[in-house]
């Protein structure tokens, strides 16, 4: 399977995009918005990807995060749903609204994704309800300070003073070493 391309940016279309890899063009099938997020043409570019296997093609799917990559292929698992129509749902909502849609039953929500009516949303919210993945629908902020607090708690400090200094920790940051550096030099100078 392929799950990531990085590489030059040679061709945008609106749900597509063409990227350079080692001498090759790869096409890879997107939503606008992620579309809409790419950098300028011949600049590097890098999209989680998922590869659709058919008899008669092979389809490569694009996605901005992991968190998008995880529901599509969540979203593959439910019965009547393919690979157009969970393209469409993460180009209509997020991730994170998806998983709570699914999770509060909010059919009307979930119509709003192009293909998908009362039924095929009843069999989401069946087929899905209670069994997405853990963290499946948290924001990319929320992923990083789990998982800065699970490290941060192996390490020895315990979980109130974990949780406060993240809680105190403003600013963005790009990964969680970066956030990880952060918190350890907040309580660092509180030992001290």
């Amino acid at each position: 399977m392929i799950s990531t391309v990085r590489g030059s940016l040679l061709q945008t279309g609106l749900d597509w995009v063409v990227v350079e890899v080692g001498g090759l063009g790869l096409r890879v099938l997107t939503a606008p918005a992620t579309v809409s997020k790419l950098p300028p043409r011949g600049q590097e570019v890098f999209l989680e990807t998922y590869l659709v296997v058919r008899d008669d093609a092979l389809t490569l799917y694009g996605f901005a995060s992991a968190a998008e990559r995880e529901m599509f292929e969540v979203l593959l698992g439910v019965s009547g749903i393919g690979p157009r129509t969970a393209l469409g749902a993460l180009a209509v909502l997020t991730p994170a609204e998806l998983a709570g849609a699914i999770e509060q039953a909010d059919l009307a929500v979930l119509q709003r994704v192009p293909g998908v009516g009362r039924k095929s949303a009843q069999r989401m919210v069946l087929e899905l309800g209670g069994k997405l993945p853990s963290g499946i629908g948290a924001s990319p902020d929320s992923q990083l300070r789990t998982e800065v607090a699970a490290a941060l708690e192996q390490l020895g400090w315990g979980k109130p003073q974990v949780d406060k200094t993240l809680a105190g920790l403003d600013g963005d940051y790009p990964d969680a070493s970066a956030m990880l550096r952060a918190a350890l030099l907040v309580l660092g100078s509180h030992r001290g």
